[in-house]
């Protein structure tokens, strides 16, 4: 290999500064791996890293001006998440040229991937603001709304070139204003070549407005839109009929809406017609579906009619949807084979439905090669049998059975179904419902053969208050205390300790060589259950001082994507199955007969924000409430 030296190094900046604009640009593309792909993603959309390009930027003040068109292909307009009204448009850039003078520019001349952007932390509804209980003339008050955040987002518009998006997302939990995404808004009229899009709106808003250009964009490969309603159902039909040809990606989130009049059970479960639609329009490019509360097959009959666009997939994804183990019966029936590399599954299942077997049993048995297989049910399924099956194929694992009760350690009915089976796959990721003690005494007797990257202790979030304890006493007492006879202790101890403890074993010497991290845990909808969240990652660099050094290290949140991100499909495991929707719908978490306050934010069962106040409920009848068969 050359010697690498000052002078080659400035003789090669000397080439690549003189490289055309374009050639320039067609290296510099790839600069930037890919931190995601198809591969390792149920969307296959690339992510690319920044920072790469970033780096490249500072060689020189030539190669700089060359790369800004590059650094800012994609914007994100950032807002808080309880005052949506004035999203951050980023503020003029400036760069260098190479005699050292300044070059101002708008922030979006060269964006071709726009993103509106903010947190959806709190389980709330109507986040446009509009509050009749409070304001009689909360119509005019949302339209009044409306327009000031139209006016403020038109406003940097103004410097996106005809047609140079690829890709826009609105993702700020309110409706979209019809000066933006209407009939006649800037986007349809202006921005037709769109590829992807991603909408986030408030389903739950009486006012819902201003997605009815959606239609009008025609080259769509990838639909995102979470928190719609019933009342989106003609548009979205529009919309897919529109793109049938070409659409890949197509991720859907329902919100059932019980206050609003004309949004009653019945018009919400015709929605079931509109994925008959998929077989009829022959997507045949669709590989990557998921759905969140969309009512699904009436009859495995009408199940088995669509079984062609399924066989096609890729990754599939059912969550809370009426209707979906009917679904996965059908399809069984249909002795298609279906070529999935990822399944995940969030239902409660009916027992008259086992009667002829358990449907994801039966559909998992028409599979071929999963590599990802994500499960929550109130029935869990025999793993072992499908774990030996897919042996070749599968790296990730996430089996968390909704008992119905909040969950202190691992429950012996379904704890038999998989001990043996994690011993049979050679694993990389696993998510379980267990309890750190019970998770080593199954994984200790074979320790050295397991191929764990990740392990996840999984619970449901919504059941745990936030409290004052800290890992600190724990850990501090651990390493004093820590011998060889307490591993024999049978006395019950906290889930901190219990996860420190396990900590110790599986990142030492006679633990899992191969694993990096282990988290426990809600993460699914980001920090909305962030008290219950701790990551802890494998630290061998022994700059600890202390007599019994640390093999771990607790991570801070900051921490979490450079040391997470190393692992493939991490976020994926940690996110899996979530167990409630984005947003509030009437039904889901609302205790029967409270009033809910269009300002209210659920944190958990029984426990609410604003002027309300709730007993807590039984955790057996909350567990999947809202979600019918």
């Amino acid at each position: 290999m050359p010697k690498i030296t000052k002078k080659s190094t400035v003789r090669g900046l000397n080439i690549i500064e003189r490289l055309p604009r374009e050639v320039f640009h067609m290296m510099a593309h790839n600069v930037s791996s890919p931190c995601t792909s198809a591969k390792d993603n149920a969307d296959p959309r690339k992510l690319y890293c920044s920072k790469d390009r970033a780096r490249l930027s500072r060689v020189s003040k030539r190669v700089h001006q060359l790369m800004v068109p590059l650094l800012y292909e994609k914007v994100i307009v950032w807002a808080r998440e309880n005052d949506l009204r004035k999203p951050a448009i980023p503020e003029t850039k400036t760069y260098l040229k190479r005699d050292g003078t300044r070059i101002s520019f708008e922030s979006f001349k060269y964006v071709k991937d726009l993103q509106f952007v903010a947190p959806v932390k709190f389980l709330r509804r109507n986040r446009c603001g509009n509050d009749a209980a409070k304001n009689s003339l909360h119509g005019a008050s949302h339209n009044r709304a409306q327009q000031n955040l139209a006016k403020h987002v038109l406003g940097g518009f103004g410097n996106l070139g005809k047609d140079s998006l690829r890709s826009f997302s609105w993702n700020l939990g309110c409706c979209i204003p019809d000066e933006v995404l209407g009939a006649s808004g800037y986007i349809p009229s202006n921005q037709c070549s769109i590829q992807s899009i991603s909408l986030l709106t408030d389903g739950t808003c009486e006012r819902a407005v201003g997605v009815a250009g959606l239609p009008k964009l025609r080259q769509l490969r990838f639909l995102t839109w979470k928190g719609m309603c019933p009342g989106n159902m003609d548009i979205l039909l529009e919309a897919m009929k529109a793109n049938s040809a070409h659409l890949v990606y197509l991720d859907l989130d329902a919100v059932y809406n019980q206050s609003l009049e004309l949004d009653n059970r019945l018009q919400f479960h015709e929605f079931r017609g509109s994925l008959s639609a998929l077989a009829v329009l022959k997507f045949d490019s669709l590989r990557h579906l998921s759905l969140f509360n969309i009512p699904l097959a009436s009859t495995v009959d009408e199940a088995m009619a669509i079984a062609p666009v399924f066989e096609q997939l890729e990754s599939l994804k059912l969550l809370h949807c009426p209707g979906s183990p009917r679904l996965l019966t059908g399809l069984a029936k249909s002795d298609r084979v279906f070529k999935l590399r990822s399944f995940e599954f969030a239902a409660n299942i009916p027992e008259a439905l086992t009667t002829i077997g358990h449907p994801i049993e039966a559909f998992l048995s028409s599979c071929k090669g999963p590599e990802r297989l994500f499960i929550s049910t109130n029935l869990p399924i025999y793993l072992p049998a499908f774990l030996s099956l897919f042996s070749g194929s599968m790296k990730q694992l996430v089996h968390h059975p909704q008992l119905g009760v909040p969950p202190q350690d691992s429950h012996p009915s379904w704890w038999d179904l998989i001990d043996c089976g994690l011993r049979k796959a050679a694993l990389e990721g696993v998510g379980l419902f267990a309890s750190p003690d019970s998770l080593k005494a199954e994984l200790q007797p074979m320790a050295a053969k397991h191929t764990f990257k990740l392990l996840h202790f999984r619970f449901t979030g919504r059941y745990q208050q936030p409290g004052e304890e800290t890992l600190d006493p724990y850990l501090n007492r651990i390493r004093d205390i820590y011998a060889a006879n307490d591993a024999n202790d049978n006395e019950p101890r906290p889930i901190y300790e219990q996860l420190l403890r396990f900590a110790e074993w599986a990142f030492g010497a006679t633990g899992l060589p191969n694993l990096r991290v282990i988290a426990c845990g809600d993460f699914s909808h980001g920090e909305r259950y962030e008290w219950t969240q701790v990551v802890l990652c494998r630290d061998s660099s022994g700059t600890m001082q202390h007599s019994q050094p640390q093999l771990f290290r607790i991570l801070t949140r900051d921490e979490y994507e450079p040391v997470l991100g190393q692992i493939d499909g991490v976020w994926e495991i940690l996110n899996a199955c979530a167990t409630e929707p984005t947003f509030f719908q009437n039904g889901v978490l609302g205790p029967s007969g409270i009033n809910l306050k269009s300002d209210t934010t659920v944190k958990s069962v029984g426990e609410m924000s604003g002027d309300g106040t709730v007993t807590r409920k039984d955790s057996a009848d909350a567990i999947m409430e809202g979600y019918p068969i």
